[in-house]
């Protein structure tokens, strides 16, 4: 051999440094000469470099020189390289290296599939596990199978996962931590929970992963309070939660609408010195806000040093949801002053459903102006929450505009669309858009028909309702609570009393909505004693009555002038802390009256703080009707000191007075009218015929 690739004879590893030369020699200059260097020390520099994270041009060159001195087939030298491409994040030069290689171990099959799972490329991961299964006669080992097990979890490929499953058995490995550690988190992410914890209990090592994993898939799927036992039993098997099974069971205590336990975790957050972290502060801002506690979720937000773009749209969503739309607004602002930070869609769309609520329709156009220049229009959640601003502020056409703007938009713009168009009562357009909506072949959701049959039952449009129902039989919908009390309401208010409990008897299951609309329905349509009826059978199932449901049986007492019924009614409404809700006074208010006991009606109305409107006219009403014309008055003295501009109070004393033949009395309360400046509200009547509903006014 030349004397130009000899060897050197001291042993690269042990001789000490030479002093004599100028600038001292790197290991990676030292590839750069033509000698070929020996095996064990080529694995050696690789390792070193691979451990102080050499960048990319570095192991190109010691790719070369494997190649030069002549190792280009060593499976270990390669596994080592396909190791560096991995820690420089070169996946494309990792797979030509593999499959360059002419002889593969398991070594090599694990790094390539594992390169693949830790990079989110789970379907190639998982066809690389499928051509080894294919061409190698071993079987595989616990780090092939943890990593197809994770690709399979992230691309929800369940039979695969289930066949891992099965090869774990076989080469026993399901005692494995990290084997065991991926397959609870694959059942967990499946919603499998019961698989997850049987695979959870067998094991008999677990770290913070495993119970990460496990706590966290009972809290996505709403077993929070599993979560806090087995976030409990992992403090006492002395495993320190890390700030992932912290976030988890945060989420569940808010899942659970449980403050302290949420509390008891800040403070355990506190006391381990892991305040700084910023997940773990976005998910305590987001429990404080959802438990009615914004000022606290924005002191942690204050406090945090490191911001990021979760927390500013958590904090933005915090106040939204509290109806704090102005301090919303003025977070949002501050975060497009700053540099670093720009908010997301998720952000954007919190702040127009403030400026929606607020009707601030100029800070409204200035998101959308933002949310163009930042190429989040067609976000969903900015589209939608664009057409419903616009709605909300009065501007249908913007909100149209906006919809027809959107590039492949789907049912949820369609439905916030319908949603403004509910809102306003438009039922023609609202109908209109749905047709074209289905001329473009996009499937109505369930909240598409709810949308409808809502505006359908205001307007009472039967027809339409009939229309809407059968649509949504065709379409395959089913009886959920929203669709049922909404086919509830519609056919109730469209005096399809019959419809409306054929429809209430099919449900499966019916949550206080839909008892509250079945009884309404019988009141509303003079069915007092079937709602009373039907009442007690609710109490009897142990579902718990509100305001709205003693406010409608109260009214089936008074429909029926049955004081026996209401005194009972009114007893329980004592009992149960609604004495103080105005609807439900004014309702008890009425009751009494009809049923002749005029005296207990004042007594009651003496005895409200806080009266509104409907509580006054309810009192000038019954005087009048039990003959006390001149007490009526008097009440009526009373409101137009409180209510200047009401003009219902008036015209209803009017009417009262002249039918008692005070024409004197009704005119002067009628010159009163005109000289305040306080005009009748026009009345409406409408017909509906074949070709829609045809609303006219007096005026």
């Amino acid at each position: 051999m030349p004397s130009l690739f000899k060897l050197p004879t001291r042993n690269p590893f042990t001789a000490k440094p030479i002093t004599n030369l100028s600038k001292p020699t790197s290991p990676v200059s030292s590839l750069t000469r033509s000698s070929p260097l020996a095996r064990q020390e080529i694995a050696h520099l690789l390792q070193s470099h691979i451990s102080r994270g050499t960048h990319y041009p570095d192991f190109r060159r010691f790719h070369a020189r494997i190649v030069v001195s002549g190792y280009r087939s060593d499976v270990f030298l390669n596994n080592l390289l396909l190791n560096a491409y991995s820690k420089a994040n070169r996946v494309s030069h990792a797979r030509a290296l593999f499959d360059g290689m002419h002889e593969r171990n398991l070594i090599s099959w694990s790094s390539m599939i594992s390169i693949y799972a830790q990079r989110g490329r789970s379907e190639e991961a998982v066809l690389l596990f499928s051509q080894f299964r294919n061409s190698s006669s071993e079987f595989p080992n616990e780090f092939i199978l943890a990593s197809v097990l994770r690709a399979c979890t992230h691309s929800r490929v369940v039979d695969m996962g289930l066949k891992v499953h099965v090869f774990s058995i076989k080469a026993g490995f399901c005692a494995n931590v990290y084997v065991g550690t991926a397959l609870v988190d694959f059942y967990s992410k499946n919603r499998e929970m019961g698989l997850a914890m049987l695979v959870f209990d067998e094991l008999p090592v677990k770290n913070s992963v495993t119970w990460t994993a496990i706590i966290t898939g009972y809290s996505q799927i709403g077993r929070g309070e599993v979560s806090l036992q087995l976030f409990s039993q992992m403090r006492k098997n002395g495993v320190h939660p890390d700030r992932f099974v912290l976030s988890s069971v945060i989420s569940a205590c808010l899942a659970l609408e449980f403050l302290k336990g949420g509390m008891q975790l800040h403070a355990f957050v506190y006391k381990h010195e892991m305040e700084m972290d910023t997940s773990v502060n976005n998910v305590l801002i987001d429990l404080y806000s959802k438990c009615d506690k914004v000022k606290i979720a924005r002191r942690i937000f204050d406090l945090i040093v490191v911001k990021d773009v979760v927390s500013w749209t958590t904090m933005i969503a915090g106040y939204m949801q509290s109806s704090c739309h102005l301090e919303a607004m003025d977070l949002f602002q501050e975060m497009m002053s700053l540099s670093e930070w720009r908010p997301d869609g998720f952000a954007c769309a919190s702040v127009l459903n403030s400026c929606g609520s607020l009707m601030a329709l100029g800070l409204g156009k200035q998101v959308h102006g933002y949310a163009i220049k930042a190429n989040l229009e067609t976000d969903e959640f900015v589209s939608t929450g664009l057409i419903d601003m616009y709605a909300k502020c009065d501007g249908l056409n913007d909100a149209r505009k906006t919809l027809y703007f959107i590039d492949g938009r789907g049912v949820i713009a369609y439905n916030s669309m319908i949603q403004g168009y509910a809102r306003h009562g438009l039922l023609s357009s609202a109908i209109e858009l749905f047709n074209t909506m289905r001329h473009n072949l996009i499937s109505p959701s369930l909240l598409t028909f709810v949308s409808l049959l809502g505006l359908s039952a205001d307007v009472s449009a039967l027809n339409h309702s009939m229309q809407i129902h059968g649509l949504m039989i065709k379409f395959g919908g089913f009886l959920d609570l929203l669709v049922g009390s909404a086919l509830v309401d519609v056919y109730s208010k469209c005096s399809h009393v019959e419809d409306a409990k054929a429809i209430f008897d099919e449900m499966d299951h019916r949550d206080l909505v839909v008892w509250n609309a079945m009884i309404s329905g019988y009141t509303n349509n003079g069915k007092g004693e079937r709602a009373i009826k039907l009442f007690r059978r609710m109490c009897l199932e142990r579902v718990k009555p509100d305001e709205f449901t003693f406010v409608a049986v109260v009214n089936a007492a008074s429909g029926l002038a049955n004081m026996s019924y209401g005194l009972q009614f009114h007893n329980h409404i004592i009992k149960m802390g609604f004495g103080t809700e105005p609807y439900v006074l004014n309702g008890l208010l009425d009751m009494y009256a009809k049923c002749g006991s005029i005296n207990e009606a004042r007594k009651l109305f003496d005895e409200i703080e806080c009266r509104d409107v409907v509580c006054w006219n309810a009192m000038i009403s019954r005087y009048a009707q039990h003959g006390h014309a001149e007490a009526a008055l008097h009440v009526y003295k009373q409101i137009i000191s409180i209510e200047s501009k009401d003009s219902g109070s008036r015209v209803l004393l009017s009417n009262i007075l002249a039918s008692k033949g005070m024409w004197d009395e009704s005119e002067t309360v009628r010159e009163g009218m005109e000289m305040g400046g306080v005009a009748k509200e026009p009345g409406f009547s409408w017909i509906t015929m074949d070709r829609g509903k045809f609303v006219c006014s007096h005026q």
